[in-house]
């Protein structure tokens, strides 16, 4: 069987032969020795995935496996989810830093909300410039080009954003409103009236027995003290709070009902 060999030389290929290769004349002897690195194959090159445009727009396959096996998970929005459930929760527990941690998701929200926005713009862009001026008046356009481009992150990131807004906004309304009930007790406090030992026993002489006045006087100046006196006189005592007085007067006084 003949032999086969290459020229290190010239790269020809032919039967081996005493005077060497037939296109350069070199024996085997003359031949370089042959490199091991010329032998080992080259490895196939990586080509990033190319967008295509047109009607049917698509993402060009890797040079080894399909775009869409090696694009990874969406987790943006799952994330936005949990951090919204996080800090809602530490804002109704920490009363005091409800107020900045609703402001914070609030803007958090409403940027992400801005940037989910046109990313959909982008998408409709992608499909032509009738689905842009669709969704920039009527955004329901805007989700049926994310269902026609077969891409629903953004809607995922619109959702998210929308939890956190709506979370900043509780948080807030609720900060308000312990601002407003902390401002208007004083107030109220203020409007009760207190009057002095003598001043009430004249009011009190007006309307009862002095015997009564005295042992009612007594009893709500030495006995119960301001809290429930401040109710009794101005008209704001509770059952417990009339129950308390007639069995302190009932008890010290005796004759009296």
């Amino acid at each position: 069987m003949d032999e086969w060999m290459q020229c290190q030389t010239c790269g020809l290929k032919y039967r081996a032969r005493a005077d060497g290769c037939p296109r350069c004349a070199k024996a085997a002897a003359e031949q370089p020795i042959p490199d091991l690195r010329d032998q080992i194959p080259e490895s196939p090159v990586y080509e990033p995935p190319r967008y295509e445009g047109g009607g049917e727009a698509r993402i060009t396959e890797y040079a080894t496996g399909d775009a869409a096996s090696a694009a990874g998970p969406f987790r943006l929005p799952w994330y936005l989810l949990g951090g919204t459930v996080v800090f809602t929760l530490l804002g109704a527990v920490i009363a005091p830093a409800r107020p900045a941690i609703g402001a914070l998701l609030l803007v958090v929200g409403m940027l992400f909300s801005l940037g989910a926005s046109l990313w959909t713009l982008s998408v409709c862009w992608s499909l032509g410039i009738a689905w842009v001026i669709g969704a920039l008046f009527v955004p329901l356009v805007g989700l049926f080009a994310l269902f026609r481009a077969n891409n629903l992150r953004p809607l995922g990131l619109h959702v998210a954003a929308t939890f956190m807004v709506g979370g900043g906004f509780v948080l807030l309304s609720q900060s308000g409103g312990a601002v407003r009930s902390a401002r208007a007790a004083p107030a109220v406090v203020a409007e009760l009236r207190d009057p002095t030992r003598e001043e009430y026993v004249a009011e009190c002489t007006k309307q009862q027995d002095a015997f009564r006045c005295a042992c009612q006087t007594a009893a709500l100046y030495d006995e119960l003290g301001q809290d429930i006196r401040l109710r009794v006189v101005n008209g704001q005592a509770t059952r417990a709070d009339t129950a308390r007085l007639n069995e302190a007067v009932t008890r010290n006084c005796k004759g009296t009902r």
